[in-house]
């Protein structure tokens, strides 16, 4: 049976539709379209036929048929995309000791996975000692998950202990009721290293911080390039060399390190420093000529002998504006180009700290003038050894990840109004030991004073006893995300002392600063 749908010029009847065409000139073409829908399987047959009033020589070609087949409407079948990934702690672990595999379980969707189940087949030289929620039997841990929706995660932790020096691999995999559309990732394998005792990683995380003044800059003035050195540990750094890649169509001047030894050759100053004690920074002074207008971009990066836990933060980024003329004279003309000179100043609460108890650390940001500032933006690069818990500020918006906070703040006025901007950023150290925090602030204008862009403070971490012991190599950083508001609602109360000290300093530096300005 077929149900007929008419076609403009067209009629049925009993099965039969006919369209009268009327005059159809040599060359000429009509063309109808004639929509059934068909109400049961099978295969059926359509026949379509043409005649005129004149005589057609040639007929064999004035029918046409066409066979179709008809099946019932496919069946969409749900589909649960799964991912699996494993990872495995300590690597290397010490025979004997515990070695704990983390299994994180996701569905990707679109639909539902049903009966989830993680197989986890361990190594043969390990003993099981415990996987919550799961059985263990013939050295496989079997877990049911039940059902996934989309987007939902597990995490399933099983931990064991290693029986004998060598490499051990560990195999999980995960299954649904429900397709999966790319199976290929659902399944995970982890090697681990067992040595027979602890191996000593000599660790130092290196980070690079620059800058530039002015900035603009007009073409063919010398441009200074400000490049800070910091070891924030845990251990001494030995062999620390900075590169500084020079933009193309600048002439090079001089480069004049604190410590050490700088050279430039074909557009790359390398500064070889030497050794950098845990928490020791030292600075490099680059200066140069732009030949050219544009923007300009000098990259420098930093290394040294260790192994480095953060090498996101070895490189460092910095972009020039370079114009024919000054931008934004002063009034009455002359002078150098005005811009935002900000400063930072930062504190610890309590110092020295204790492991596993939280550390406040407190970030106050003012601008000398004489311009507002727009686009402000703090970033704060966390230690080593330290689990982020939150992170509050006066205005704007700050967020955590990878262990460094960026906060975007907005606009800051000249501090002559009596406004600054203060952050809080309270972690916990999970060592003992030193631990470093380092704090820089930008903005869109120039800064004629870059030198008081940037804070280190410097924390002793003890245990519950008060003896600093040494944090142990590659501890990781804390990497939970977090955002904040303008509101300080909810912040970590600093100590009665520093807020105090606060209290204290910020109408007393307003007052020097007016009082300053009145006199010139």
């Amino acid at each position: 049976m077929l149900t007929f749908n008419p076609s403009p010029g067209c009629v049925e009847a009993a099965g039969v539709v006919t369209c009268t065409v009327g005059a159809l000139a040599s060359g000429g073409v009509a063309s109808f379209s004639i929509n059934v829908t068909p109400n049961s399987t099978g295969v059926i047959f359509n026949i379509a036929q043409v005649a005129g009033d004149q005589l057609d020589p040639a007929p064999g070609n004035n029918v046409a048929g066409e066979a179709t087949t008809v099946v019932d409407a496919p069946v969409v079948m749900p589909m649960a995309e799964l991912f699996i990934l494993k990872t495995d702690s300590p690597d290397p672990v010490v025979v004997g000791e515990a070695l704990i595999y983390t299994i994180f379980v996701t569905n990707f969707g679109p639909d539902t996975a049903t009966n989830v189940t993680l197989t986890d087949d361990l190594p043969a030289d390990v003993t099981f000692v415990s996987a919550p929620g799961c059985v263990e039997g013939g050295g496989t841990v079997t877990c049911d998950l039940g059902d996934l929706a989309n987007g939902d995660s597990a995490v399933i932790t099983v931990t064991v202990t290693a029986d004998q020096v060598g490499t051990v691999l560990n195999i999980s995999q995960i299954d649904s009721d429900t397709e999966d559309p790319n199976p290929f990732n659902n399944i995970s394998v982890e090697s681990t290293l067992v040595v027979s005792e602890p191996i000593v990683i000599t660790a130092a995380d290196l980070q690079v911080i620059k800058s530039d003044t002015p900035d603009p800059i007009v073409v063919g003035t010398t441009l200074n390039y400000q490049i800070i050195a910091i070891n924030s540990g845990p251990d001494d750094a030995t062999g620390v060399v900075v590169t500084d890649t020079l933009p193309p169509g600048v002439t090079f001047i001089s480069a004049t390190p604190q410590q050490g030894t700088c050279n430039q050759a074909a557009g790359v100053v390398t500064c070889n420093l030497g050794g950098l004690a845990v928490g020791a920074f030292t600075q490099i002074n680059i200066e140069v000529v732009p030949n050219n207008t544009g923007a300009i971009v000098n990259i420098a990066q930093i290394a040294g002998n260790e192994f480095d836990p953060l090498s996101s933060n070895n490189i460092s980024a910095q972009t020039t504006d370079v114009t024919s003329v000054p931008v934004g004279p002063p009034p009455g003309g002359g002078g150098d180009v005005p811009g935002s000179d900000l400063f930072v100043v930062k504190f610890a609460s309590p110092s020295p700290g204790v492991q596993g108890e939280q550390i406040n650390y407190t970030i106050s940001i003012g601008n000398l003038g004489p311009l507002d500032a727009t686009g402000l933006t703090l970033l704060d690069i966390l230690p080593a050894g330290v689990t982020f818990v939150s992170v509050n500020s006066s205005q704007g918006t700050c967020a955590e990840l990878g262990g460094i906070v960026t906060c975007n703040l907005g606009n800051l006025p000249d501090i002559g109004e009596g406004i600054i901007a203060i952050i809080n950023i309270v972690v916990i150290p999970n060592g003992t030991g030193s631990v470093v925090n380092t704090a820089t602030v930008t903005a869109s204008q120039g800064d004629p004073n870059s030198s008081n862009n940037a804070a280190v403070v410097i924390v002793q971490i003890v245990d519950g006893s008060g003896n600093p012991i040494p944090p142990e190599p590659g501890t990781d950083t804390g990497t939970n995300n977090s955002s904040c508001s303008s509101s300080l609602a909810g912040a970590p109360k600093l100590s009665d002392a520093a807020f105090n000290l606060g209290l204290l300093l910020l109408p007393l530096l307003i007052f020097s600063i007016r009082a300053i300005r009145r006199r010139n």
